[in-house]
């Protein structure tokens, strides 16, 4: 009596491990994020996600991100894959925290000295980009983003 039930306790293991995942709902996104350009694996990749322009770039401690992450580095890349996220537009930071101190490092003027990149098309070239120049469009199922990091100086 016990085989049979053992048996087909397997066998719906085994359907449920073989089938496809389950889909984003159709309201919902998902977002996978690919950065590269970094000089070495050293520290790790914090990234922000903007959901408004209140908060990109935003020094008041209470106007945060959507979601903030921390990444490994590996092979001098990261990538990482968030789901759940309502369709429309956003617009992410990223920089590369080689001393792992969670804060992006900046010089007596206030120029990082750590590689940083951003969403968006446009490159900054005195001072960095607004929201409307990082932002980008999710739209509901999979998308993709790339972000080339790079050092101001």
């Amino acid at each position: 009596m016990r085989l049979p039930l053992l048996m087909l306790s397997c066998l719906l293991l085994l359907v449920r491990a073989t089938s496809a995942e389950d889909p984003l709902p159709p309201d919902r996104a998902s977002l996978t994020v690919e950065v590269t350009g970094f000089e070495n694996d050293k520290g790790s990749l914090e990234l922000a996600l903007h959901s408004s322009p209140s908060s990109f770039l935003s020094k008041d401690a209470a106007q945060k991100p959507l979601r903030h992450l921390t990444l490994p580095i590996r092979d001098r890349k990261s990538s990482k894959l968030i789901e759940g996220l309502p369709p429309g537009e956003y617009a992410i930071t990223v920089f590369h925290d080689e001393n792992a101190n969670q804060k992006l490092d900046t010089n007596f003027l206030g120029i990082p000295k750590e590689a940083v990149g951003f969403s968006g098309s446009t490159r900054p070239t005195f001072g960095p980009p607004r929201y409307d120049q990082a932002r980008f469009t999710l739209k509901a199922g999979a998308n993709q983003l790339s972000i080339q990091i790079k050092k101001i100086f």
